[in-house]
């Protein structure tokens, strides 16, 4: 990952990467782009109850959330951002807007991206207040990506492939 991403000229373009490899909370911890076990670093701290295995980890649905220590506001340039989550299982979740991956001010405002997967197929994206869902048909496993490129414009990228833009 790490030649193929410097190779590609893309290692320079990210902040964080969290390559949740091992299977214990303390191999999924690290920011493979500075690995040192401090909040500067961006290592993950788990709250709840997180399932950690060699597929990855799981949270119980409930109370788990991970601080990343990542301030989008202090770390990246608003409206020129990206985010992004591989999941490899095919959420079936019963809650009407569950947060599977994102970065929160407030209990209702994104500050860079939140991606909601619910279990009548609705997949939403939010990126710096400006949200927008697709209904259906979409599978949860896979890699999600969302950007912001302007003050006016989201982009949802579903494995690779365009999935809905949003011009606010």
């Amino acid at each position: 990952l790490v030649v193929d991403l410097k190779d590609n000229s893309l290692w320079s373009k990210f902040d964080v990467i969290w390559p949740i490899l091992g299977g214990t909370a303390d191999t999924h911890k690290y920011n493979l782009l500075d690995p040192q076990d401090t909040d500067a670093a961006f290592r993950l701290t788990f709250s709840g109850g997180w399932t950690h295995d060699s597929n990855g980890m799981k949270g119980n649905g409930n109370d788990t959330y991970a601080n990343t220590y990542f301030i989008p506001s202090a770390n990246q340039t608003a409206n020129s951002n990206s985010f992004g989550a591989y999941l490899n299982l095919n959420v079936n979740e019963t809650k009407n807007e569950p947060v599977v991956m994102g970065t929160l001010i407030s209990s209702n405002q994104a500050s860079l991206l939140q991606i909601w997967i619910n279990s009548s197929g609705r997949r939403r994206i939010r990126c710096n207040g400006a949200g927008y869902g697709l209904d259906g048909g979409i599978t949860s496993a896979g890699l999600f990506v969302g950007s912001r490129t302007g003050a006016a414009q989201s982009n949802l990228y579903i494995n690779g492939f365009g999935a809905a833009s949003l011009t606010s």
